[in-house]
């Protein structure tokens, strides 16, 4: 059960890194037409 749960955080961890970088990567392009 321990390692289900940590797995789980991780997912979630790398969701929100995945997140963090697309929304970054879309600012940029904001800035690129803007």
């Amino acid at each position: 059960v321990q390692e289900m749960e940590n797995e789980k955080q991780i997912m979630e961890y790398l969701n929100y890194k995945f997140d963090d970088f697309e929304g970054a990567r879309l600012k940029q392009q904001l800035y690129v037409f803007d």
